[in-house]
Protein backbone atom coordinates (compact mmCIF):
# COMPACT_ATOMS: atom_id res chain seq x y z
CA UNK A 1 0.00 0.00 0.00
CA UNK A 2 1.69 3.39 -0.89
CA UNK A 3 1.81 6.25 1.54
CA UNK A 4 -1.24 8.13 -0.75
CA UNK A 5 -3.51 4.95 0.14
CA UNK A 6 -2.79 5.38 3.22
CA UNK A 7 -3.50 9.04 4.05
CA UNK A 8 -6.72 8.58 2.01
CA UNK A 9 -7.29 6.24 4.85
CA UNK A 10 -5.77 7.99 8.28
CA UNK A 11 -8.39 11.23 6.29
CA UNK A 12 -11.56 9.02 6.54
CA UNK A 13 -10.65 7.82 10.34
CA UNK A 14 -9.64 11.86 10.95
CA UNK A 15 -13.32 12.42 9.92
CA UNK A 16 -15.04 9.61 11.03
CA UNK A 17 -14.23 10.90 14.61
CA UNK A 18 -16.53 13.80 13.52
CA UNK A 19 -18.86 12.20 12.59
CA UNK A 20 -22.25 12.10 14.99
CA UNK A 21 -24.23 9.33 14.97
CA UNK A 22 -24.02 6.43 18.14
CA UNK A 23 -26.99 4.23 17.34
CA UNK A 24 -26.90 0.74 16.49
CA UNK A 25 -26.29 -0.36 12.83
CA UNK A 26 -30.37 -0.75 12.52
CA UNK A 27 -32.32 0.98 15.25
CA UNK A 28 -35.46 -1.23 15.41
CA UNK A 29 -37.72 0.05 12.62
CA UNK A 30 -39.68 -3.12 13.18
CA UNK A 31 -39.99 -2.41 17.04
CA UNK A 32 -41.25 1.29 16.27
CA UNK A 33 -43.96 -0.07 13.32
CA UNK A 34 -45.19 -2.55 16.03
CA UNK A 35 -43.91 -5.18 14.48
CA UNK A 36 -41.63 -8.29 15.87
CA UNK A 37 -38.04 -8.69 14.62
CA UNK A 38 -38.55 -10.64 10.86
CA UNK A 39 -36.84 -13.98 10.93
CA UNK A 40 -33.73 -14.92 8.34
CA UNK A 41 -35.66 -15.52 5.67
CA UNK A 42 -37.51 -12.12 5.72
CA UNK A 43 -34.74 -10.19 6.28
CA UNK A 44 -32.99 -11.76 3.20
CA UNK A 45 -36.28 -11.53 1.60
CA UNK A 46 -36.31 -7.32 2.47
CA UNK A 47 -32.39 -6.98 1.17
CA UNK A 48 -33.33 -7.44 -2.30
CA UNK A 49 -36.70 -5.65 -2.30
CA UNK A 50 -36.00 -2.89 -5.12
CA UNK A 51 -37.43 -0.35 -2.32
CA UNK A 52 -34.29 0.94 -0.65
CA UNK A 53 -36.28 1.98 2.70
CA UNK A 54 -37.04 -1.84 2.60
CA UNK A 55 -33.94 -2.93 2.00
CA UNK A 56 -31.30 -0.70 3.46
CA UNK A 57 -32.65 -1.71 7.43
CA UNK A 58 -32.68 -5.38 6.32
CA UNK A 59 -28.67 -5.12 4.96
CA UNK A 60 -27.78 -3.27 7.91
CA UNK A 61 -29.59 -5.98 10.03
CA UNK A 62 -27.23 -8.75 7.95
CA UNK A 63 -23.82 -6.58 8.51
CA UNK A 64 -24.59 -6.36 12.33
CA UNK A 65 -25.46 -10.23 12.62
CA UNK A 66 -22.53 -11.17 10.92
CA UNK A 67 -19.90 -9.26 13.08
CA UNK A 68 -22.13 -10.17 16.27
CA UNK A 69 -21.76 -13.83 15.30
CA UNK A 70 -18.13 -13.67 14.29
CA UNK A 71 -16.88 -11.39 17.08
CA UNK A 72 -16.01 -8.37 14.18
CA UNK A 73 -17.97 -5.84 16.29
CA UNK A 74 -15.22 -5.11 18.43
CA UNK A 75 -12.67 -4.56 15.61
CA UNK A 76 -14.73 -2.21 13.89
CA UNK A 77 -14.80 0.12 17.04
CA UNK A 78 -10.85 -0.07 17.57
CA UNK A 79 -10.48 0.94 13.98
CA UNK A 80 -10.19 4.39 14.47
CA UNK A 81 -7.91 4.55 17.16
CA UNK A 82 -5.67 1.84 15.04
CA UNK A 83 -5.44 4.11 12.26
CA UNK A 84 -4.62 7.20 14.00
CA UNK A 85 -1.84 5.31 16.42
CA UNK A 86 -1.05 2.18 14.02
CA UNK A 87 -1.27 4.12 10.19
CA UNK A 88 2.16 3.38 9.02
CA UNK A 89 1.78 0.08 9.38
CA UNK A 90 -0.72 -0.82 6.62
CA UNK A 91 1.82 0.33 4.07
CA UNK A 92 3.54 -2.81 4.55
CA UNK A 93 0.83 -5.14 5.75
CA UNK A 94 1.63 -7.50 3.24
CA UNK A 95 5.75 -7.63 3.44
CA UNK A 96 6.26 -6.31 7.28
CA UNK A 97 6.05 -9.00 9.72
CA UNK A 98 6.38 -6.28 12.37
CA UNK A 99 4.30 -4.14 10.98
CA UNK A 100 1.53 -6.68 10.55
CA UNK A 101 2.35 -7.45 14.21
CA UNK A 102 1.78 -3.94 15.74
CA UNK A 103 -1.86 -3.76 13.04
CA UNK A 104 -3.08 -6.45 14.45
CA UNK A 105 -2.27 -5.90 18.26
CA UNK A 106 -3.59 -2.63 18.04
CA UNK A 107 -6.98 -4.31 16.13
CA UNK A 108 -7.46 -7.44 17.91
CA UNK A 109 -9.44 -7.50 21.18
CA UNK A 110 -6.30 -8.92 23.62
CA UNK A 111 -8.84 -11.87 24.57
CA UNK A 112 -8.86 -12.88 21.35
CA UNK A 113 -5.14 -12.90 20.77
CA UNK A 114 -4.42 -15.51 22.74
CA UNK A 115 -7.55 -17.68 20.68
CA UNK A 116 -6.59 -18.52 17.37
CA UNK A 117 -9.89 -19.87 16.26
CA UNK A 118 -12.05 -16.66 17.49
CA UNK A 119 -9.48 -14.58 16.15
CA UNK A 120 -10.38 -15.71 12.73
CA UNK A 121 -13.60 -15.86 12.97
CA UNK A 122 -13.45 -12.47 13.86
CA UNK A 123 -11.63 -11.30 10.86
CA UNK A 124 -13.65 -13.30 8.34
CA UNK A 125 -16.64 -12.05 9.75
CA UNK A 126 -15.77 -8.28 8.71
CA UNK A 127 -14.84 -10.16 5.73
CA UNK A 128 -18.26 -11.55 4.56
CA UNK A 129 -19.49 -8.39 5.58
CA UNK A 130 -18.70 -6.87 2.16
CA UNK A 131 -21.17 -8.57 0.19
CA UNK A 132 -24.22 -6.59 1.82
CA UNK A 133 -22.21 -3.37 1.92
CA UNK A 134 -21.93 -3.65 -1.64
CA UNK A 135 -25.59 -3.98 -2.07
CA UNK A 136 -26.32 -1.53 0.06
CA UNK A 137 -23.96 1.28 -1.43
CA UNK A 138 -25.97 0.00 -4.57
CA UNK A 139 -29.32 1.28 -3.28
CA UNK A 140 -27.33 4.92 -1.87
CA UNK A 141 -29.07 7.63 -3.59
CA UNK A 142 -27.44 11.00 -3.68
CA UNK A 143 -25.32 10.33 -0.36
CA UNK A 144 -28.03 9.78 1.62
CA UNK A 145 -29.87 6.74 3.02
CA UNK A 146 -33.80 6.19 2.72
CA UNK A 147 -34.39 5.36 6.32
CA UNK A 148 -33.22 7.09 9.36
CA UNK A 149 -31.66 5.08 12.43
CA UNK A 150 -28.68 3.58 10.71
CA UNK A 151 -25.25 3.85 12.50
CA UNK A 152 -24.08 5.48 8.84
CA UNK A 153 -20.04 5.69 10.88
CA UNK A 154 -19.96 2.15 11.17
CA UNK A 155 -21.32 0.70 8.10
CA UNK A 156 -18.48 3.43 6.44
CA UNK A 157 -16.04 1.85 8.42
CA UNK A 158 -16.96 -1.65 8.39
CA UNK A 159 -16.66 -1.60 4.17
CA UNK A 160 -13.36 0.12 4.62
CA UNK A 161 -12.09 -2.61 7.34
CA UNK A 162 -13.72 -5.55 4.74
CA UNK A 163 -12.31 -3.85 1.43
CA UNK A 164 -8.64 -3.86 3.29
CA UNK A 165 -9.16 -7.70 4.36
CA UNK A 166 -10.28 -8.74 0.83
CA UNK A 167 -7.34 -7.36 -0.42
CA UNK A 168 -5.15 -9.72 1.53
CA UNK A 169 -4.64 -13.21 -0.11
CA UNK A 170 -4.33 -15.94 1.75
CA UNK A 171 -1.50 -18.46 0.63
CA UNK A 172 -0.03 -21.88 2.61
CA UNK A 173 -2.83 -23.55 2.45
CA UNK A 174 -5.02 -21.17 4.54
CA UNK A 175 -8.37 -21.42 3.49
CA UNK A 176 -9.51 -17.32 4.59
CA UNK A 177 -7.37 -14.00 5.55
CA UNK A 178 -8.63 -15.02 9.21
CA UNK A 179 -7.12 -18.32 9.58
CA UNK A 180 -3.81 -16.71 7.71
CA UNK A 181 -3.38 -13.62 10.15
CA UNK A 182 -4.30 -15.81 12.82
CA UNK A 183 -1.64 -18.63 12.29
CA UNK A 184 1.36 -16.13 11.31
CA UNK A 185 0.34 -14.29 14.76
CA UNK A 186 0.68 -17.25 16.78
CA UNK A 187 3.95 -18.31 14.91
CA UNK A 188 5.53 -15.38 15.39
CA UNK A 189 5.18 -15.15 19.46
CA UNK A 190 7.52 -18.18 19.11
CA UNK A 191 9.87 -17.00 16.42
CA UNK A 192 11.08 -15.33 13.62
CA UNK A 193 8.01 -15.64 10.47
CA UNK A 194 8.12 -14.71 6.83
CA UNK A 195 4.41 -13.31 6.17
CA UNK A 196 4.96 -14.65 2.70
CA UNK A 197 4.18 -17.55 3.84
CA UNK A 198 0.68 -16.71 5.02
CA UNK A 199 -0.46 -13.40 2.89
CA UNK A 200 0.45 -13.50 -0.59
CA UNK A 201 1.89 -10.21 -2.08
CA UNK A 202 -1.48 -7.87 -2.59
CA UNK A 203 -1.75 -5.83 -6.66
CA UNK A 204 -4.90 -4.06 -4.78
CA UNK A 205 -5.69 -0.40 -6.57
CA UNK A 206 -6.61 1.54 -3.86
CA UNK A 207 -7.41 4.29 -5.63
CA UNK A 208 -9.59 2.71 -7.30
CA UNK A 209 -11.23 0.33 -3.97
CA UNK A 210 -11.13 3.87 -2.37
CA UNK A 211 -12.92 5.56 -5.37
CA UNK A 212 -15.54 8.11 -4.29
CA UNK A 213 -17.92 5.79 -6.29
CA UNK A 214 -16.91 2.58 -4.84
CA UNK A 215 -18.81 0.84 -1.44
CA UNK A 216 -16.25 2.44 0.80
CA UNK A 217 -16.92 5.97 -1.16
CA UNK A 218 -20.68 5.60 -1.39
CA UNK A 219 -20.76 4.40 2.21
CA UNK A 220 -18.80 7.17 3.50
CA UNK A 221 -20.28 9.97 1.52
CA UNK A 222 -23.46 8.76 2.51
CA UNK A 223 -21.65 8.92 5.98
CA UNK A 224 -21.20 12.80 5.04
CA UNK A 225 -17.17 12.63 3.91
CA UNK A 226 -16.59 13.62 0.43
CA UNK A 227 -13.74 11.44 -0.97
CA UNK A 228 -12.69 13.72 -3.78
CA UNK A 229 -11.95 16.62 -0.82
CA UNK A 230 -9.42 13.82 0.72
CA UNK A 231 -7.61 13.15 -2.14
CA UNK A 232 -7.11 16.69 -2.70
Amino acid sequence: MKRNHLSIILGMALIALLMGSCDAMFENQFGKAGLGKPSDADIAAQANDPDPAIAQPALALQVEAELDAGGGTALVENLVDVLLTQGASLNNLDGSASSMNDFIEALIPANLLDDPAAFAAAIDAIANTLPALTTLAGTVSGDSYAVEGLNTQNLAMTAALATVFDTLDPVGGYATTGEALAAFYTDSQSGSVNIASYIGASSADFDTLFASGSTVGILFGAAGVNFDELKG
